[in-house]
């Protein structure tokens, strides 16, 4: 709080008396200065003859000062102190339950044992097994540069019919068990079966 005293006052004392009272007379003020929370100063006067204090103004029983006595004016607010030290971090955040869109096609379950993300026709799973990705439909892994699958064990790749490149120009590769059809040359007749071995691993490339 903030006091400023418009008047000279002569004497250290009178300065001290002064203060000692506007501090000591404020609980005695308080409907006073609930009145005059519209301004942003309140208006008071000190009476030499007792040393009390009264509050001036909008609000208050008196305009001004009374003859003699000393204006006293202060802000209703005082400049904002300095900031505090930061507080300690807080736990993380947990959630365990089930968050569903409005319409129940989509949610997310959340536990300890793992994640799970289900929409109509699909669902993925992360738990201490590894992830699941599963498609009723179909499943479209699409990337602007490069896609990178590595395997510490074994790569697996299982289909109908296994595609690399699709739709560019190519020869498809063969796999062992796969039928073949065609002919020795075009004058032969034509030569129908089966791969019967194919090499461990294979290269496709250009």
């Amino acid at each position: 709080m903030s006091i400023r005293i418009r008047r000279v006052v002569r004497t250290k004392s009178v300065l001290l008396v002064m203060v000692i009272a506007a501090v000591a007379g404020l609980s005695a003020m308080g409907a006073g200065i609930a009145a005059m929370s519209s301004s942003s100063e309140i208006n008071a006067c000190f009476k030499r003859s007792n040393g009390s204090i009264y509050v001036v103004g909008e609000g208050a029983e008196r305009g001004s000062c009374q003859p003699n006595d000393v204006p006293i004016v202060w802000n209703v607010r005082g400049p904002a102190g300095p900031g505090g030290p930061a507080g300690a971090a807080g736990p993380p955040g947990t959630f365990t339950g089930l968050l569903s869109s409005p319409n129940g096609d989509f949610s997310i379950r959340v536990a300890d044992t793992g994640i799970e993300l289900k929409g109509p026709s699909s669902r993925i799973k992360l738990d201490s097994t590894g992830v699941v990705l599963e498609d009723a439909v179909s499943v479209h892994l699409k990337a602007g540069a490069s896609v990178r699958v590595d395997a510490a064990a074994t790569l697996q790749l299982q289909g109908s019919q296994v595609l690399i490149n699709a739709g560019q120009a190519g020869a498809p590769a063969a796999r062992a068990g796969d039928p073949i059809a065609g002919a020795k040359d075009p004058n032969s007749a034509s030569v129908t079966g089966n791969v019967l071995t194919g090499s461990t691993s294979v290269f496709i490339g250009n």
